[in-house]
């Protein structure tokens, strides 16, 4: 009987106006702890400039940040399956924004380095954790649900980098770090406390005729599934580090400002709110795989446009069209987990398959930063982002047939 009326208790508040309102948490939240991530991709010419570097060893302060983030994905997802989200919110945005203010107060590239992996650490409270969080509170519209709270990101994505350029042209990027702590200490510990409320049954089953908490068959075993999403997560994510890295660099190598190069990244972000918006109402109607696969030709395509072209408004289209491709790729994943992966551990799995695509970007990140030293272009580098992303739609080619393969055995 028991377990009966906590069935009962779950079916009401699935979809319900309280799972809105906790997306719209999540949403606001995600946005502000992801400026740990992208606030210093547009601080790589000052920090380059500040301590004698050269590109390489300058984008060496993202991939600490993305070796903090990475950690906390890899890390959180057990401790949040079992007690909750509101907790590790709030101690993220706590050493988020203790990370920020210090590193603005730093002497030295070193110390940079070591604080740029705390607030990496900080930031991924706010990535995975929150969207496998979400995940659990929908049904009928995880799709829509999940793609709207990982949009958060996306919004912060555009507007963080324009605030980060604005406040280096008033003073530089240690002011701008400074300002970015504190607005995180102020406004993520608060917003954190709305999450406290747990799910009924959090991480049992839902569904009676998925014992595993799936709602999609597939063949292939759990562990096979997690591991080629993890092959699928780190090879689109290493194709996405050449934009999401190194356009600021690459428009100051091209004679723009840091403000047009911002507004490159920021129109890759505002591409990026839409696709995942337009991707999770398609996911809920045709199932994540597929999307995937759309997202990833794609984005193969729209990084190909970067290859030729060197004049601004070119630059700005392509950049756009890498938004509009590739934004909704990462909730799918998410997706993908929940539709064949048990629900019961989906912080854990989401975490690795997330933690997965932060090592990808962190990886393409310092190898594309390498071929430009090189080469002193980024041409190879762009070839080598078309090349990963077709790797991430052949292993979807896969999984898709045997999803296929699966319901044609059941029928």
């Amino acid at each position: 009987m028991k377990a009966t009326d906590e069935t009962v208790a779950l079916e009401d508040v699935l979809d319900s106006r309280y799972s809105w309102m906790r997306m719209i948490v999540s949403f606001l939240i995600g946005g502000l702890g992801i400026g740990g991530i992208w606030s210093v991709v547009v601080a790589i010419p000052e920090l380059q400039a500040e301590f004698g570097l050269d590109r390489a060893d300058a984008t060496l302060a993202y991939i600490s940040a993305t070796v903090g983030f990475a950690i906390g994905n890899f890390t959180l997802g057990r401790f949040v399956d079992r007690y909750g989200i509101a907790m590790p919110l709030l101690l993220g945005g706590i050493v988020l924004g203790a990370g920020f203010i210090l590193t603005g107060l730093a002497p030295n590239f070193s110390l940079v380095l070591l604080l740029q992996c705390v607030i990496g650490l900080g930031a991924s409270t706010s990535f995975s954790p929150l969207m496998a969080d979400v995940s659990h509170w929908f049904l009928r519209r995880r799709g829509i649900a999940v793609s709207l709270a990982a949009s958060g990101s996306y919004i912060g994505g555009v507007v963080w980098p324009l605030v980060v350029g604005k406040l280096i042209t008033i003073d530089d990027w240690r002011l701008a770090y400074i300002v970015l702590g504190v607005i995180c200490i102020v406004c993520i510990v608060p917003l954190s406390l709305l999450l406290r409320r747990r799910l009924p049954g959090h991480g049992m089953p839902i569904a009676a005729d998925a014992p595993s908490g799936a709602t999609r068959v597939i063949a292939l075993s759990p562990a096979a599934v997690q591991w080629l999403l993890v092959g699928v997560g780190f090879a689109a994510s290493f194709a996405m580090a050449m934009p999401h890295t190194q356009l600021v660099a690459m428009s100051s190598d091209l004679g723009f400002t840091i403000t047009q190069g911002a507004a490159m990244m920021s129109l890759v972000f505002g591409g990026g709110v839409f696709s995942r918006l337009a991707y999770g109402l398609l996911a809920d109607r045709l199932g994540a795989i597929a999307i995937m696969l759309i997202g990833c030709t794609a984005m193969a395509a729209s990084l190909f446009v970067f290859i030729p072209f060197d004049t601004l408004w070119v630059l700005y289209l392509a950049s756009l069209a890498f938004g509009l491709a590739h934004g909704g790729i990462l909730p799918n994943l998410v997706l993908v987990v929940r539709e064949f992966l048990p629900a019961r551990e989906a912080g854990r799995r989401v975490g690795v398959v997330v933690g997965s695509t932060v090592v990808g970007v962190a990886s393409g990140s310092w190898v594309f930063g390498s071929l430009r030293d090189l080469t002193g272009t980024y041409q190879i580098a762009f070839f080598a982002s078309v090349a990963t992303s077709l790797a991430a739609v052949a292993i979807l080619a896969y999984m898709r047939f045997r999803a296929a393969a699966a319901i044609a055995a059941r029928t």
